[in-house]
């Protein structure tokens, strides 16, 4: 699923991510990159960066994006990349890997007089925000009925510098353009609302202002999250947390 849809979630991100956003006096232009595949290569004429296509001006820019990531949350990749991925490696190449994943779709926002279209980018950009996701199944979402399996828009990463933060854009980020995609990805494929849930995400435990933005935004712990561990002195919270997002109304009760 996560390569077969990809030009469809492309498309419904094209379509619900505008192509400008204002934050304060500056525009923000976006540039979507797909992690494509030769079986599964995505359309390239509307701007879309192909990372089979054009690997090297993809990997530039992916790499600026870690580079965001490390001023945000580095010391904690630093701090828990043993446990979080199974290895010894530095976390820079643990999510390096994670980030080439097949059937990922990148939505970035860069500061620059026009935005990086086709097979090259013209003149310096500096990305100040951007969202990562791909269409996958996950079971474990409802408390209901934790093995049925739904299609989900997981959403890797949002990250943003904080230059930006703080004007209510994450908010609308995700509760406009994110959902919107997740529901034009339901639509595109047909997908029934006993099929598609929404969207998913994974937050680190200690990531308190991160938490408070996706319980604002009406997240909710997945049935399967890992959940804090009491004794009589202290809790000590997991290492992540699962939150899902509904995209249409439920009965109360349902997750």
């Amino acid at each position: 699923m996560e390569t077969q849809h990809l030009s469809l979630v492309v498309r419904a991100a094209e379509q619900n991510f505008p192509a400008t956003i204002r934050v304060q006096d500056q525009t923000l232009h976006r540039q979507v990159i797909a992690i494509d595949s030769q079986d599964h290569r995505v359309d390239t004429s509307s701007g879309c960066l192909s990372h089979y296509a054009d690997r090297d001006a993809t990997e530039r820019l992916l790499w600026e994006l870690v580079e965001m990531l490390d001023h945000n949350l580095g010391s904690v990749y630093a701090r828990v990349t043993r446990e979080l991925y199974h290895n010894t490696r530095p976390w820079r190449i643990n999510k390096w890997d994670e980030m080439l994943t097949r059937g990922l779709v990148y939505v970035v926002y860069v500061t620059r007089s026009g935005a990086a279209t086709g097979r090259r980018r013209r003149g310096r950009s500096t990305p100040l925000l951007f969202l990562s996701f791909m269409l996958t199944e996950e079971n474990g979402l409802i408390h209901s009925d934790p093995a049925r399996v739904w299609s989900v828009l997981y959403l890797y990463e949002i990250q943003l510098l904080p230059c930006v933060r703080g004007r209510g854009l994450g908010h609308t980020l995700v509760s406009e353009y994110l959902a919107g995609t997740a529901r034009a990805v339901r639509e595109g494929a047909r997908m029934t609302a006993d099929q598609f849930f929404g969207v998913e995400l994974t937050v680190f435990g200690e990531n308190d202002g991160a938490i408070r933005f996706y319980r604002r935004l009406g997240m909710r712990r997945a049935a399967d999250s890992p959940e804090e561990r009491h004794d009589d002195v202290i809790s000590q919270k997991p290492l992540y947390y699962l939150y899902v997002m509904r995209i249409d109304n439920v009965p109360p009760g349902y997750l």
